[in-house]
């Protein structure tokens, strides 16, 4: 079916228009059309108009993939592109550029949820990362809505928190016990279904320690005002 193969030891198993140049040495291409697979290794199970250009890159399916990074793959989708090693792509235009990325991309209303890191659990949040956020952009919050009030005997909350040290993966690391946070700020702690501890949210902690910092300055400025009063009463 107008099928190409120049490279040595490859195969494909069917479809059309596909093709693995002489550089596809022992590449792979299942089926679909207008596929190629253009290096050692390389794999295209099917769709269309899928391209996989590097070493043991692997497009699954979809459309207008590209998988060009080493050992980089492209489960499924459209427009998507792993062009970073080790990298994976899948969903709708997902791009993953850098070593051992990982992008995925699906927009509309309901649809599921995203784990990334290790040791997926079930979870009720849209997105969620086992391992720490950084964004070059700073960091976002939903603006307050409803009612407000200022946060109530702050210094006490602070006071019923210690600062420990623990170690994980290899690292020594600070935070704050879960369950102590959970007490005076439970919002703070987050619990999967099953109730265990899914992750703590210190920034929420930045409220609370503003309004601790207020609280001292008025003393201190009181305390400021009393020792000039007194300087005062003593220089007449």
């Amino acid at each position: 079916r107008n099928n190409s193969i120049e490279g040595i030891d490859a195969f494909i198993g069917g479809g059309y228009l596909n093709t693995i140049p002489a550089s596809g040495y022992a590449a792979f291409i299942g089926g679909g059309h207008h596929n190629k697979a253009d290096s050692n290794d390389a794999v295209v199970v099917g769709g269309y108009s899928n391209v996989a250009l590097a070493k043991f890159s692997v497009v699954v399916g979809g459309g207008q993939d590209t998988a060009s990074g080493r050992y980089s793959f492209v489960a499924n989708g459209y427009g998507c592109n792993a062009s970073g090693d080790y990298s994976f792509a899948f969903g709708w235009k997902a791009k993953t550029n850098n070593y051992d990325s990982t992008a995925v991309f699906f927009w509309g209303s309901n649809k599921g949820h995203f784990f990334i890191g290790n040791n997926a659990i079930s979870t009720n949040y849209r997105l969620y990362v086992n391992g720490s956020i950084y964004s070059s952009k700073g960091t976002y919050v939903e603006a307050p809505s409803g009612k407000t009030s200022t946060i109530s005997a702050p210094v006490r909350k602070i006071e019923q928190l210690h600062g420990i040290t623990y170690t994980r993966d290899g690292q020594t690391r600070t935070g704050i016990p879960a369950d102590e946070l959970e007490k005076v700020l439970p919002s703070a702690v987050q619990r999967a279904p099953d109730g265990h501890i899914e992750g703590v949210d210190y920034e929420q902690l930045v409220p609370v320690l503003l309004e601790v910092i207020k609280q001292q300055q008025a003393k201190i400025e009181e305390l400021e005002r009393r020792v000039a009063q007194l300087e005062r009463q003593r220089g007449r």
